[in-house]
């Protein structure tokens, strides 16, 4: 597994327009919208584009944004880490991390890439570091129950409402590389503690899945 970081504005000016029309886990992403900032400018592709070059691109604070998390990140780290909570093992692929300004960072386990929402400030790069161990999990998440999860009687929303849930897990890596802990949506806050609560007594992933399961059911 490899990241790589990427500005690219074409990127972020979809994700704002793709975001500000879906709703997700109890948001409406509309209403991150800056108050700044109209729907009918963020509809209009120059509109935002030029706001967000005003706002965030002219100035670099992007590219500075991303040499800084460069310098922070210990990818080999992250990996190991991730491959011992679930056991499982990332394919040898390239992951491109684009850079959104935006509140909503989507992905795709198929094309390989996710959004990671940009943070301003130096001591925001934690935050930043668990954003990465949150969308990495859901890769492997993807690539290695999602199935499991679809033949033990889930339906779509059950299995994005488990997977993000099962996040809660990262929290003892978390505190351990003195990072900012993993919240989680409000939706999924009881969930996620029950999740919390089972993975104390069992450790072992696929064990723990088949029981999960039951709680999401």
């Amino acid at each position: 597994m490899r990241l790589k970081l990427i500005q690219n504005i074409k990127k972020d000016v979809q994700n704002w327009q793709n975001g500000i029309t879906i709703k997700s886990y109890g948001l409406k992403w509309k209403d991150y919208i800056p108050s700044d900032l109209s729907i009918d400018c963020v509809h209009d592709e120059k509109c935002i584009t030029d706001y967000l070059k005003n706002r965030y691109y002219n100035s670099g604070e992007i590219d500075l944004y991303i040499k800084a998390l460069q310098k922070k990140l210990n990818i080999p780290e992250i990996k190991k880490d991730l491959e011992s909570l679930v056991r499982k093992k990332f394919p040898n692929k390239i992951i491109n991390i684009f850079i959104t300004t935006f509140s909503r960072a989507p992905y795709s386990v198929v094309d390989n890439y996710f959004y990671l929402r940009y943070r301003p400030q130096k001591k925001d790069l934690k935050k930043s570091e668990t954003n990465i161990y949150h969308e990495l999990m859901h890769f492997l998440f993807h690539k290695y129950y999602w199935d499991t999860c679809k033949d033990a009687g889930l339906n779509n929303e059950k299995i994005h409402i488990l997977k993000e849930s099962l996040t809660a897990l990262l929290n003892p890596i978390l505190k351990q590389r003195k990072l900012s802990l993993d919240v989680g949506y409000s939706a999924h806050q009881k969930i996620r503690a029950r999740l919390e609560k089972l993975w104390e007594k069992e450790k072992d992933f696929d064990k723990f899945l088949e029981k999960a399961i039951k709680i999401v059911k």
